[in-house]
């Protein structure tokens, strides 16, 4: 199994409806992963839209608390709360999590690279250093999510809160979801 920290996989962060009853706007959900590793150092494709966040004012949990040089993640996010799965032909409702908004970012990544077949265009491969390079320059091809933070450590110090949703990348949502139509268009040449 390839760890969701390495620098060559697109980690998915997770997010949710901030009315869950209806479809509105996404916010960080807070069971979603995130933060900095421990085993990998930060790709360079990482380095300036981590930089900028690291600066921002936002507060972040205590420096001792993550490794601010490690590959950050996730690096994109999907709708990751109240799925329905149906198993046995048994509906299990409200379920949750990054295991749900991943596959959800992988069926995108689907329907494009079909389209880049379908045009005679190899697929995708390697997508995070493209990625970076098309949100950091302006593209609105992820949906900013800038609302939110996600559970962190339980403990007097910090009492749970982990690192929060900003303008940009940030270490819970990444870039943000997938705006499907300009995605598509800025990864099919």
């Amino acid at each position: 199994m390839v760890s969701p920290h390495s620098p060559y996989v697109t980690s998915v962060g997770g997010t949710s409806f901030k009315n869950p009853f209806q479809v509105t706007c996404e916010v960080t959900d807070y069971i979603s992963g995130g933060g900095f590793s421990n085993v990998f150092p930060m790709p360079d494709y990482q380095v300036s839209a981590v930089g900028r966040y690291l600066k921002a004012p936002v507060k972040l949990p205590p420096g001792s608390y993550y490794n601010r040089s490690g590959r950050a993640y996730p690096d994109v996010a999907a709708l990751s709360d109240n799925y329905w799965v149906v198993t046995n032909r048994v509906p299990i409702p409200w379920v949750s999590g990054t295991s749900a908004s991943t596959p959800v970012f992988g069926g995108v990544l689907a329907l494009i690279n079909d389209r880049r077949i379908q045009k005679g265009l190899s697929p995708l491969g390697f997508l995070n250093p493209a990625l970076y390079l098309l949100q950091g320059n302006g593209s609105n091809a992820l949906y900013d999510v800038t609302e939110g933070c996600h559970l962190s450590c339980i403990d007097d110090l910090v009492l749970g809160q982990g690192f929060c949703a900003t303008t940009s990348w940030d270490p819970v949502t990444g870039w943000g979801t997938p705006n499907y139509p300009v995605l598509l268009r800025a990864l099919l040449p």
